[in-house]
This record gives structure tokens, C-alpha cells and sequence, in this order.
């Protein structure tokens, strides 16, 4: 669903709605395959297909 708006996640002009949260998003922040936000989606809560890299773990 195409809306008019800011994202809600850096601010730039939204276009998007997550289908799960119904967070405004920009084309960046959106997975257009899911219909979800990044931070609703699967890929990006475990890490994988993430557009900043993989989460790090770091051991002491």
C-alpha cells in the first residue's frame, strides 16, 4: 500500500505501510516482498539479508 508521510524510522518521506505494525516507512526501511517494515521483519530481527550487514556477536 502506497501512503504519503515521513518514516517513522530516519524521517526521510514515507510511501509505505507495514502490514504488521502499520508503521509508516520510506522504500529503504520497506521489505516489498513481505509487505513489512524492517523492524517487523523476519530477516532483519535474526540477521540475515540485513541492509547494514550481519549482527556481530562479540565475546569478552
Amino acid at each position: 500500500m502506497e501512503v504519503l508521510g515521513l518514516c517513522s524510522i530516519c524521517s526521510r518521506p514515507a510511501r509505505y505501510s507495514c502490514t504488521i505494525c502499520g508503521r509508516l516507512v520510506c522504500p529503504s526501511h520497506y521489505d516489498k516482498h513481505g509487505r513489512v517494515c524492517d523492524q517487523c521483519s523476519p530477516e532483519r530481527r535474526d540477521g540475515h539479508m540485513r541492509r547494514d550487514g550481519p549482527e556481530r556477536n562479540l565475546l569478552n
